[in-house]
């Protein structure tokens, strides 16, 4: 798993790409958790370089978002490819995150 990032208008975007699954989980976590550094942090998750998301990912989704939440601050996913969509559909996750089609409309939601 490779993680680029660059910060756009306030919002740091990070790209994620490769598969998150058990084996790259906590490196992605240590990784994610480490961009949560100033007040109120606003974050967009791209995901359209992760063909795949374990059970382990979705832990991972949901522990950054809750501690970014915890901070008063915003996570949003963008750009999920099919398979990744179905996995959130189908554990009811599409209903837990905020989730974009593209990156701009991830940007301008983290920070309304």
């Amino acid at each position: 798993m490779r993680i680029t990032g660059e910060e756009l208008g306030g919002v740091m975007v990070l790209t994620l790409s490769g598969r998150m699954d058990y084996h790259s989980s906590p490196e992605v976590h240590d990784e994610l958790i480490g961009h949560i550094g100033k007040p109120e942090p606003r974050l967009v998750l791209d995901l359209s370089e992760t063909p795949y998301v374990s059970s382990a990912g979705i832990r991972v989704l949901l522990s950054v978002a809750k501690r970014i939440e915890q901070e008063g601050g915003k996570c949003v996913l963008c750009a999920l490819g099919d398979a990744v969509v179905e996995v959130m559909k189908i554990g009811a996750f599409d209903h837990v995150f905020s989730i974009c089609g593209a990156r701009d409309e991830a940007i301008a939601l983290a920070l309304a």
